[in-house]
C-alpha cells in the first residue's frame, strides 16, 4: 500500500454519528433554527412586510370589488408553538455525516411557520336589477337557479319526517311514487349538467350517461304501471340507491 493510500485510510471516519454526537448536532441545529425564527419576530422590517401584504390585499379587493367587503384577521405565531413544532420535527430527523464530514439532517421538513391569516369575505347586498344586459342575464340565471333549488328543497322536505334530521329509514316518508322520485333525480341531474363549465366535457359526458340511465329506469317504471294500479311507492332502497340518490345529487347544486 502506498503512503498516500495509507494516509487517506487514516482519515476515514464513520458516516454514522454516535448517540452523543447526534444529540449535540440536533441541539445545535435546534438552537440555530429557533434563533433564526426569533430574529423574524424581533425584526421590525419583517413585521412591517407582513402588515403591508395584508394592507395590499385589502386595498386591491376594495379597488376591484367595491361592493364586497373582507376582513383579514392575522397574527404572528407564538414562539412556544414554533418551538414545539421544531422539537416535534427533530424527533423524526435522521442524522448522518456527508462525504466531507458535514452533519446532515434528513427527514426534517422545512418549517415556515411564523405568520397566519384568514380572509373572510363579507357578502355584498344582492343585485336584483341592472341595465347592463349581461349582468341582467346573470341576475335572471341566479333567480332561476334559486327558484329551482327552492322547489327541490321543498320536495326533499316531503321525503322526510324531520327534514333537519338524519337520513335513516326511521326518518323517511314512504309516500311519493318511484316515478316522481326518479323524475326529480333526473331534474337535478339535468340542472347539474346545465351549470357545468362547457369545457368540462368529461363531467358533461358523465351527466349525460346518468340521465340516459335514469330515463331507462323511468321507462321501465312507466311501462310497469297500468291505469288499474297505482304507481309503486318508494322504499328505503330507492332513498339509498348509490346510482340515483336524490339527497346526494341535491347537495351538488
Amino acid at each position: 500500500m502506498s503512503n498516500s493510500e495509507e494516509f487517506r485510510k487514516s482519515l476515514q471516519y464513520s458516516s454514522t454519528p454516535t448517540e452523543e454526537e447526534k444529540k449535540k448536532i440536533i441541539e445545535e441545529y435546534k438552537d440555530k433554527l429557533l434563533k433564526r425564527f426569533n430574529s423574524y419576530y424581533e425584526d421590525k422590517d419583517i413585521r412591517n412586510y407582513f402588515n403591508h401584504i395584508v394592507a395590499a390585499i385589502m386595498i386591491s379587493q376594495y379597488e376591484n370589488y367595491e361592493q364586497f367587503g373582507i376582513n383579514i384577521p392575522y397574527r404572528y405565531k407564538a414562539r412556544t408553538s414554533t418551538k414545539n413544532k421544531v422539537e416535534s420535527r427533530l424527533k423524526e430527523a435522521v442524522v448522518h455525516y456527508s462525504d466531507d464530514g458535514t452533519p446532515v439532517l434528513d427527514n426534517m421538513p422545512q418549517l415556515n411557520d411564523i405568520f397566519a391569516m384568514k380572509i373572510v369575505s363579507r357578502r355584498r347586498p344582492p343585485v336584483l336589477h341592472s341595465d347592463d344586459p349581461q349582468i341582467q342575464e346573470y341576475i335572471e340565471e341566479q333567480r332561476d337557479n334559486r327558484d329551482f333549488l327552492e322547489r327541490m328543497q321543498k320536495f326533499r322536505s316531503s321525503l322526510m319526517i324531520d327534514d333537519n334530521g338524519s337520513k335513516k329509514a326511521s326518518n323517511y316518508k314512504y309516500e311519493c311514487s318511484k316515478i316522481e322520485y326518479y323524475e326529480k333525480c333526473k331534474e337535478v341531474l339535468t340542472k347539474l349538467k346545465e351549470i357545468v363549465d362547457p369545457k368540462a366535457t368529461k363531467l358533461i359526458e358523465y351527466y349525460n350517461n346518468k340521465i340516459d340511465d335514469i330515463e331507462s329506469c323511468l321507462e321501465f317504471l312507466r311501462a310497469s304501471h297500468t291505469n288499474d294500479e297505482p304507481d309503486e311507492i318508494v322504499s328505503e332502497s330507492d332513498f339509498t340507491n348509490p346510482n340515483f340518490n336524490f339527497f346526494d345529487l341535491l347537495r351538488r347544486i
